[in-house]
């Protein structure tokens, strides 16, 4: 029954741990999300004014008529690629990635 009870507690331990990275993540993910919402606000608006986007904060030219408008929050990095077409803004890729780090492996969900 002691080792019932022991192992039910560091079960319940991992799982909070898992729990509060799995919101950590989410959390910063709609931080990149809402990052991407006010960028497309600007361009829009840059877009507009008949403005070149590359002047807008994270934009650079990847082709001539590519762009790529990229925002990190923590390890993730928001990568957006769009073209114009008649002074409108066509989003051709969105994409959220994590660095890789080898330290962020699994081991430390056990054990603190």
């Amino acid at each position: 029954l002691t080792m019932m009870s022991l192992l039910s507690f560091a079960t319940a331990e991992a799982d909070a741990r898992l729990a509060e990275r799995y919101a950590d993540t989410v959390h910063i993910k709609y931080r990149l999300e809402s990052e991407a919402a006010q960028f497309k606000h600007m361009l829009d608006k840059t877009l507009a004014e008949g403005d070149d986007p590359t002047h807008l904060p994270g934009v650079t030219e990847k082709t001539e008529d590519v762009y790529v408008f990229t925002a990190k929050a923590e390890d993730y990095t928001l990568t957006l690629e769009f073209q114009l077409a008649d002074e409108e803004a066509d989003f051709l890729r969105r994409k959220i990635t994590k660095d890789w780090a080898e330290t962020d492996l699994m081991e430390n969900l056990w054990m603190r």
